[in-house]
């Protein structure tokens, strides 16, 4: 699958199941950064795409749940961006999380 499709796939998910899948460690959710120094919070649709990204720097992180609706308002308020969708080869799909949150909502 491309970025592009896998970002369909994860709005999908996360719009009939209501949740989506981060990582977590000692210090917090992960994520990564750009060459700006822009935030991106890594997310994922299932258990099984988080946990196979839970390798080289995040080895240590655990796949976590959350209910979508409650964790996003936050994230948008903080004009937040999220990696949708990542796998062990691709940094995922960048996207600002209110477009995110528009998609969710159509």
């Amino acid at each position: 699958m491309t970025p592009e499709e896998r970002y369909a796939e994860l709005v999908r998910r996360a719009g009939e199941t209501g949740r989506i899948w981060l990582l977590e460690d000692e210090a917090g959710l992960v994520g990564s950064a750009d060459e700006e120094g822009r935030r991106y919070l890594a997310i994922w649709p299932d258990r099984e795409s988080a946990a196979a990204c839970a390798v080289g720097p995040w080895k240590r992180a655990r796949p976590a749940s959350m209910d979508v609706r409650a964790l996003l308002p936050a994230i948008v308020e903080r004009d937040g961006k999220l990696a949708a969708h990542p796998t062990p080869e691709d940094e995922g799909f960048p996207v600002a999380a209110t477009d995110f949150e528009e998609r969710l909502a159509s």
